[in-house]
């Protein structure tokens, strides 16, 4: 006779592996708020908008311990998620500052924007056709150790001037551009006389501050404000023997001229100085320039070109695309002027191998030329070509083609909710239980 085999009803299978799943379910929906929940503690901490132009503003706060920072803009119809400024990956990184810039804003417009839990209103200014005529600010900070304050936050204002801000690079080194400083309500720009008073403040947490103030002259005569270390309180205004020093040192934002004719130029702030070093070895290269007009930039060892458009604030900003080795690079920009002259501004600067200091606060003469040149053409790139306009023709303006390259501000989808690695994790543990509560079964 044969055995007769033991089955175990389908019925009573079926409830099991519900049974498990059911499980798996509820407990990855624990998890989930449970994660949900400690992020929505998360208090953001001196929010503050700043650079508030027609189509773009920045929103900038600080955390008690690192996070990721995004920031949902609604408005105009459309909602989107922006991450901070530095992930220009894409990937989401912990910091204790955080800094997003938000683009292609509608002008005059209301937004809200919701941090975390916390939800802030914003408008965007009107459209201004006028701009003021004086050279950034522009310093280095470091740490209470005397290292480079990485990601730090610069705060700036005027007298009663709209809010100002940056974040300082790799090297500590900061700039914000002053040609588009508005009065506190948006619609018209400030009187500045040279005995203003600038406010400036850095942050790079919470508890970890510094603070200066300096005279609107100082600015107007290109000097670099001196080091600024966090702890500490600073008085930069005006001596009678700066003016001197100035012109023993000829300490001058290369490119940037202060004329009756309100001339504007191309600048690059980052490398400032020949032999400015830096750790990184994507550099963030950054300037100043003609807003709406177009640059090209070069870095030359491994050649690797870009076009890329000035913003509406006169800034602009590239990272090349590959890496640069350690050693002395060279990097140029090219672009016209109002008169189609073609302006050329060259700087060197040193990638440092990892784990070598940074040279902070280092003296040296920029050697950099910025040359009208009304019959030359730019020098052909491997990969892009900027126009050619004769010396009769003054260009109107130069159409804003996609750059080659992504700007710092990433645009992104929300993640979805939960967890689906814990959620497979989950399922699968589940599943083993209820197989190895059929076999339990069969053997009996």
């Amino acid at each position: 006779m044969y055995k007769k085999e033991k089955r175990i009803p389908t019925f009573i299978v079926l409830v099991i592996l519900f049974l498990g799943i059911g499980s798996a379910v509820y407990l990855d929906r624990s998890l989930h708020i449970f994660t949900s929940s400690a992020k929505n503690n998360i208090v953001p901490q001196d929010v503050r908008f700043a650079n508030i132009s027609d189509n773009s503003f920045t929103v900038s706060w600080l955390t008690s311990t690192p996070v990721t920072g995004t920031a949902v803009v609604t408005g105009n119809s459309q909602s989107i998620t922006y991450i901070d400024d530095l992930d220009s990956d894409d990937v989401p990184r912990p910091r204790l500052t955080h800094y997003i810039t938000v683009k292609n804003l509608k002008e005059n417009t209301a937004y809200t924007v919701k941090i975390y839990n916390s939800n802030y209103s914003q408008k965007t200014a009107p459209k201004l056709a006028t701009v003021i005529s004086i050279p950034p600010a522009h310093g280095t900070i470091v740490t209470n150790n005397n290292q480079a304050a990485s990601s730090a936050l610069i705060y700036l204002s005027i007298g009663n001037s709209a809010l100002l801000s940056a974040r300082a690079d790799s090297s500590g080194l900061w700039a914000i551009p002053l040609t588009n400083l508005r009065s506190q309500n948006l619609s018209e720009r400030p009187e500045i006389a040279d005995n203003d008073i600038i406010q400036i403040n850095a942050f790079t947490g919470p508890s970890q501050t510094a603070s200066a103030v300096v005279d609107v002259r100082s600015i107007r005569q290109n000097l670099d404000l001196p080091v600024m270390q966090i702890g500490n309180t600073y008085n930069f205004i005006t001596s009678s023997n700066k003016k001197d020093i100035a012109q023993i040192q000829n300490q001058k934002i290369l490119g940037t001229q202060v004329t009756n004719t309100n001339y504007k130029v191309y600048d690059i702030l980052f490398p400032l100085q020949d032999g400015d070093t830096t750790t990184d070895n994507r550099p963030r290269i950054r300037g100043v320039g003609i807003k709406g007009t177009q640059i090209l930039i070069t870095v030359n060892s491994l050649p690797q070109s870009a076009r890329v458009s000035v913003d509406q604030d006169g800034t602009w900003v590239w990272r090349p695309p590959l890496s640069l080795e350690p050693g002395t690079h060279r990097i140029s920009i090219q672009g016209f002027d109002q008169s189609g002259n073609l302006l050329t501004v060259m700087r060197e600067f040193i990638v440092l191998k990892s784990g070598e200091g940074l040279v902070l606060g280092a003296e040296a003469t920029p050697s950099a030329t910025l040359t009208p040149s009304p019959t030359s053409t730019p020098a052909a790139s491997p990969t892009l070509i900027i126009p050619t306009i004769s010396q009769t023709t003054t260009p109107t303006g130069i159409s804003t083609p996609t750059s080659a390259f992504p700007s710092a501000t990433v645009k992104v989808t929300p993640p979805a909710s939960g967890s689906t690695q814990s959620t497979l994790i989950l399922i699968g543990g589940a599943v083993f239980l209820v197989i190895s509560g059929i076999k339990l079964f069969l053997s009996l």
